[in-house]
């Protein structure tokens, strides 16, 4: 319920499309240099914004 209040439908679905997006490019897809405490660093503050 509480995440319901925080995050509507629409955000959801692009938080889940930004995670998909991050596990790609932590197996190197589009992104072979980047680590992998970089990309947790862009998934969180995408969420969280």
């Amino acid at each position: 319920m509480a995440g319901m209040r925080n995050y509507t439908a629409m955000k959801t679905m692009l938080i889940i499309r930004k995670m998909r997006e991050m596990d790609a490019k932590s197996k190197g897809l589009d992104n072979p240099n980047t680590p992998a405490g970089e990309l947790m660093k862009e998934l969180l503050f995408f969420i969280l914004h």
